[in-house]
């Protein structure tokens, strides 16, 4: 079994309860996020390998 590492840079700004920012590749790829979800969200696509579907994306959460 190989493992496979994935490295992110995730810039995150919170005010109060409500967390927004981005996740970036090392290819450069951003996708922004608003809320948990949202962060989940992004991280999980890209440990999955899903593209984005242009220059930049964003998450939601659902509950905002």
């Amino acid at each position: 079994m190989s493992v496979q590492r994935v490295h992110l840079c995730i810039d995150v700004s919170r005010d109060g309860d409500v967390i927004t920012g981005t996740v970036t590749t090392p290819r450069g790829a951003i996708r922004s996020f608003s809320g948990r979800l949202g962060l989940f969200s992004a991280i999980d696509d890209e440990i999955e390998g899903i593209p984005s579907t242009s220059g930049q994306e964003e998450s939601k959460d659902v509950d905002r």
